[in-house]
């Protein structure tokens, strides 16, 4: 485990990829009680929610031919305009609402205890952080709706641009829980920090990414045989909002690095990952 000098250099230099993860490792084993019980709080109604809509849009989904609808660009119409139709988009659209809505809950709420561990290991009430994060509910919900309109706009456009706003919003949530950034100051707060540091954001941005589709693609395999089942789908849907928490650390640390290092904000260098083992 790292010393408090290594831990120390946070504010010295860049980390890499597994150096991140080794310390967000370091950090979510300390606090996997409230870690556990932040993302039930706040992930686990997201699922139970989520699986019921889902429910009704697969009955709905089941007593279609979709193939033939996707065949016939008439049958397809037809379909969009009759209430079935309309329920099916209503109830997808609601299901992908409280995704994007919700799911960046739990990563204003994990940055804010990665951020709390490191400078004061003040951790012991995770129903702060989950009062934290809905508190700035309105902003996650008006930002992250403007993020990714232009990131479906840019990808809808050129892909180029897409991914542009990809890296340059990449950390408007964390803006939001460990910068205090309101409405656009987050949106401008993140574009600053990816000044000169595109590529590394993109590349380190893919290997989380790449990481976390891993084992969201064997917890998946795992749960298959009982997919039809409510509360194991609710379950699998939990443990995938704990590996989203997990990965929300290493990206919370590099977030406060890049801050020191660029000196947007300046930090207290009394700040550490104590370890006594």
């Amino acid at each position: 485990m790292p010393s408090n000098r290594e831990i120390d250099e946070l504010s010295r230099r860049y980390y890499n990829v597994s150096e991140l993860l080794r310390m967000g490792w370091i950090i979510f084993k300390a606090n996997i009680g409230p870690i556990l019980i932040i993302t039930a709080c706040i992930y686990l109604p997201l699922c139970i929610v989520e699986q019921l809509i889902q429910q009704n849009a697969d009955v709905i989904q089941n007593s279609l031919n979709f193939t033939n609808l996707l065949s016939s660009r008439e049958m397809l119409m037809e379909f969009f305009s009759s209430e079935t139709g309309k329920s099916w988009i209503m109830l997808s659209f609601i299901n992908t609402f409280l995704e994007m809505v919700f799911a960046p809950l739990v990563i204003v709420a994990i940055a804010k205890l990665a951020q709390s561990f490191i400078y004061d290991k003040d951790t012991s009430n995770p129903g702060k952080f989950v009062a934290f994060a809905l508190s700035k509910i309105h902003w996650v919900i008006i930002c992250n709706i403007i993020c990714k309109a232009l990131i479906m706009l840019g990808f809808v456009a050129f892909i180029i641009p897409g991914i542009l706003f990809l890296i340059i919003f990449y950390f408007v949530n964390y803006a939001i829980s460990l910068s205090d950034r309101r409405g656009l100051s987050s949106l401008k707060h993140s574009l600053l920090l990816s000044r000169g540091r595109k590529f590394r954001i993109f590349a380190y941005g893919i290997a989380f990414f790449l990481m976390s589709f891993v084992i969201e693609y064997f917890v998946g395999y795992a749960f298959a045989a009982s997919v039809n089942q409510f509360s194991s789908m609710v379950l699998m849907k939990y443990i995938l909002g704990v590996n989203k928490a997990f990965f929300t650390i290493p990206i919370a640390i590099w977030y406060l690095n890049m801050e020191f290092t660029a000196m947007i904000r300046p930090y207290s260098d009394e700040t550490v990952l104590d370890d006594d083992e």
